[in-house]
């Protein structure tokens, strides 16, 4: 046998044991790459329904409170605290006028505080100059005050005078008010 006739044989035979391997080599790539896309995928889906447990579980949690805030924004509104618009407190001053021998107020306008979701909160500033016969009328009076809403003593300065006690106070109250549908 000759030489040149052995080498093509041999070059017959290697090209295509070479293309099966490099057929055989792309395979291996391609499968390779295919794992790792699978492997990131099912990653990815294992975060997802993680995800999910946990918004289910925050939802179950959620289910569980919402009838303890539902009775406390129910009561929060009988208070009159949670409220459309802010309550007439004129008419509510006014209706103490009895307890007190001489009523004096100035009721500021509306200040409006950082809110929470979709209320804005409100603060009433209130200045009362009042004329008691004694100082269990004052304690009636602010007891009728934070009838509707709340309402918070800032500072009161009690003084004797000859026929009454005197009591200079202020206060304000807190409502919520639901900012206007848009």
């Amino acid at each position: 046998m000759s030489r040149d006739r052995w080498f093509t044989d041999l070059r017959g035979g290697l090209l295509p044991l070479l293309l099966a391997m490099l057929a055989a080599s792309a395979l291996a790539l391609f499968g390779q790459y295919r794992v790792e896309n699978a492997r990131q995928e099912l990653q990815t889906a294992q975060q997802r329904l993680t995800a999910a447990h946990h918004a289910l579980a925050a939802a179950r949690d959620d289910q569980l409170i919402m009838p303890i805030y539902a009775a406390l924004y129910r009561g929060l509104q009988q208070q009159q605290v949670i409220r459309d618009s802010a309550p007439d407190f004129r008419t509510l001053i006014e209706a103490q006028r009895p307890l007190a021998l001489e009523l004096h107020y100035t009721l500021s306008p509306a200040l409006a505080e950082p809110g929470v979701g979709p209320f804005a909160l409100m603060r009433h500033p209130l200045h009362l100059q009042l004329e008691l016969l004694h100082e269990a009328r004052l304690l009636e009076l602010l007891d009728g005050l934070r009838a509707t809403g709340w309402f918070m003593l800032d500072r009161c300065t009690l003084q004797p005078g000859e026929q009454a006690l005197h009591a200079d106070c202020t206060g304000s109250w807190l409502t919520l008010e639901r900012h206007a549908s848009p």
